[in-house]
């Protein structure tokens, strides 16, 4: 009762809406393949083993036979858990469902959450994903793990996306059929999550302070 959390900031001036069209040509996306996206370091804790596995099952639905799921991020300070990744992919037949970006640069993250018919946080802990509010600021519906304040960042505005709890691939497979079946206002939410910017960050910390003196 003593604490006060004000969530990370994002960078509206690097992150923000575009069109999921304009958002395809410029990265040279297939413009009728469905697509899921995930970004992290590519180690256990980001949960990518539960995605591919969602991946796979969701291929076998006559809706989602073109689905794609693409994975930014490269080795993190935990290790790289790539060869058990490439492992799992090939025991499941789904190595032309799974394409591994490697690093991408902050110019360019806009167009890749922009693009993404849905963005998926299956991390098995975190603190404030920097991703997740990323996704959002450019309007991105998104799926995220209950893990640290992800599920105080989704809940900000009903209908950002879903969360589920952490490590369990059946709610996970769940919330992304459900979201790949609906269209959320991708606009509308870019316009309400852009108001999370450093700024507002920095006033709230302030605001903190000032009233102790």
């Amino acid at each position: 009762d003593k604490s006060t959390v004000v969530m990370n900031g994002v960078d509206t001036d690097q992150l923000y809406y575009i069109p999921k069209d304009e958002a395809r040509e410029h990265i040279q996306m297939d413009t009728a393949e469905i697509n899921i996206l995930s970004v992290g370091s590519l180690i256990y804790r980001k949960g990518f083993d539960l995605l591919i596995k969602c991946v796979a099952k969701l291929k076998l639905d006559a809706r989602h036979e073109n689905i794609q799921l693409y994975i930014i991020g490269s080795e993190g300070a935990e290790g790289d858990y790539r060869r058990e990744l490439n492992r799992l992919i090939d025991d499941l037949g789904v190595k032309k469902n799974i394409v591994f970006v490697g690093q991408v640069s902050n110019d360019e993250l806009k167009y890749w959450y922009s693009a993404s018919d849905l963005f998926c946080l299956a991390s098995r802990g975190e603190g404030s994903p920097n991703v997740l509010s990323e996704a959002l600021a450019c309007g991105c519906p998104s799926i995220t793990t209950d893990v640290g304040s992800a599920k105080e960042m989704i809940n900000t505005k009903p209908d950002l996306g879903l969360c589920v709890k952490p490590d369990c691939e059946s709610e996970l497979l769940s919330a992304l059929d459900k979201l790949l079946a609906v269209n959320l206002d991708r606009i509308g939410n870019f316009e309400f999550y852009s108001q999370f910017d450093w700024g507002w960050c920095a006033e709230k910390v302030s605001h903190e302070y000032k009233k102790l003196s």
